[in-house]
């Protein structure tokens, strides 16, 4: 069966992206969904590039993109800060609407993918939502304190990443700068003045990033919001397709939410 989408890779200035858009446009393509990948994630795991092919086949032009310093994205891991991040998604998302002229915008993000998509909207006020899966409130949480400690006496953190469809992986070494960014931001704090939509989806089952947390951000949010409990969902849950299915039907339910309609 032929897919009702198309593929694209490109690079957006020195950021290494992928588009998914449908064959037949509509009044649903001008609405343009990012996927964002979590900590020294990239848009190659499945977990994404599924999440990309389901809105592509709904009729909406997705996005995802490895950030600045990572993967297809250049090897200056200096410049993998929260702020950067922010920066590169605005950068993909003004190309995108000059591109392929986009009306509006949608965030969804997973974990710390979903720690810059709230960011985001602190500096941002031209997207319609958010849609956060297992979001992150920190860089820091506080069971890794003795990582910290270490990372920050030894001034870099080395971190390996599965490579998707291979055995091996890849190894990142990550400068303490990471941490001196990102630390000024407390989600907790920053969901109060958040003015766009947003919806909290999380499981019981993860255990990186605890959906009590989760809920607690839920809770401290002032603009319209939803929250999704899943069950038996882990945080690395890209690792199974049967569950990256049943997160996705949530996230489209989500999106359909944010543009106004009923979840």
């Amino acid at each position: 069966m032929q897919d009702d989408f198309s593929y694209q890779q490109t690079y957006i200035g020195m950021i290494a992206a992928v588009i998914y858009e449908p064959v037949r446009r509509s009044s649903k393509t001008r609405t343009l969904i990012c996927v964002l990948p979590g900590f020294l994630d990239t848009k190659e795991y499945a977990h994404v590039t599924e999440l990309q092919k389901t809105l592509a086949s709904q009729g909406f032009t997705t996005v995802s993109f490895d950030f600045t310093g990572t993967w297809a994205s250049g090897d200056d891991m200096s410049l993998y800060t929260v702020d950067r991040q922010v920066q590169d998604l605005h950068d993909v998302i003004e190309h995108m609407r000059r591109e392929k002229s986009i009306d509006n915008v949608i965030l969804v993000g997973h974990s710390m993918g979903g720690f810059v998509s709230i960011l985001y909207t602190h500096t941002y006020d031209d997207i319609l939502g958010v849609v956060a899966i297992m979001p992150a409130h920190s860089v820091i949480r506080k069971s890794n304190q003795h990582i910290i400690e270490k990372w920050k006496t030894e001034g870099v953190r080395r971190s390996l990443r599965d490579i998707e469809g291979s055995s091996e992986k890849k190894e990142f070494v990550l400068p303490y700068s990471y941490i001196e960014v990102g630390e000024k931001y407390n989600m907790k704090e920053l969901v109060r003045e958040v003015s766009v939509p947003v919806m909290y989806i999380t499981s019981e089952a993860d255990k990186l990033i605890v959906s009590d947390d989760v809920r607690d951000m839920y809770e401290a949010t002032s603009s319209p919001k939803k929250f999704v409990m899943l069950e038996g969902v882990g945080h690395d849950y890209r690792k199974d397709l049967q569950l990256i299915g049943r997160v996705n039907q949530e996230v489209v339910k989500g999106v359909r939410w944010v543009q106004g309609g009923e979840v």
